[in-house]
């Protein structure tokens, strides 16, 4: 139950709004990423410890977005490297949610 309410929190934490159509393809597959994190945690399917790692890479990614945009562009170099990052994020999420090991 305490698993679950946190799924349920971290889900109402990366909702999409309505109006949120003109997000960044990048910034989407970030909200994505997030929900597939919360989702493995509510069923069970995370340990506290992977959870807790899955959330700091996904940190990390938003923390590489919010850099590369600072100055008002994102270069295709800076773009590319993002994208890296979150092919990464991703396997690592597909990995922990299906390693066998429950919370």
């Amino acid at each position: 139950m305490k698993t679950m309410l946190c799924a349920v929190a971290l889900l109402g934490m990366f909702a999409v709004p309505a109006g949120a159509a003109g997000l960044y393809p990048s910034d989407q597959r970030a909200v994505n990423q997030q929900t597939r994190i919360a989702r493995g945690a509510g069923q069970g399917q995370l340990t506290g410890r992977e959870t807790a790692r899955l959330e700091y890479g996904q940190a990390r990614v938003s923390h590489a977005q919010a850099r590369a945009g600072r100055d008002g562009t994102v270069t295709g170099q800076e773009a590319r490297h993002i994208n890296q990052m979150q092919n990464r994020q991703s396997r690592h999420i597909f990995r922990a949610r299906h390693n066998g090991r429950a919370a």
